[in-house]
């Protein structure tokens, strides 16, 4: 079992519509798929845009570990661990990850 890491995910401009105006969200997750579990369950508006009605993460969704798609690592299972930086191209994304001081 992985430890949680905590990190903060900077939202674009355009998407902060749906995080109450927030530019940054605190995330919580193992891995780069429940970060975004606990980004849509915090701000559920924000699953339709991510997320296809199969559940997987739209095509568009492009996320990067340290500047390396996770499609070319474990994919969603990709682990966040502190000091590495996350993004997702298209709207700008990154998120940063911190270790879980719980």
């Amino acid at each position: 079992m992985r430890a949680k890491t905590r990190a903060g995910l900077r939202i674009p401009t355009p998407q902060r519509a749906y995080t109450d105006k927030q530019s940054t969200v605190g995330l919580s997750g193992a891995t780069i798929g429940e970060a975004m579990t606990d980004l849509v369950e915090q701000y559920p508006n924000l699953r339709q845009h991510l997320y296809g009605e199969e559940g997987a993460l739209r095509s568009y969704v492009n996320l990067y570990l340290n500047g390396e798609d996770i499609r070319h690592l474990e994919g969603v299972d990709t682990p966040v661990t502190r000091g590495q930086v996350s993004s997702y191209s298209r709207r700008r994304w990154r998120l940063v990850a911190e270790e879980d001081g719980r």
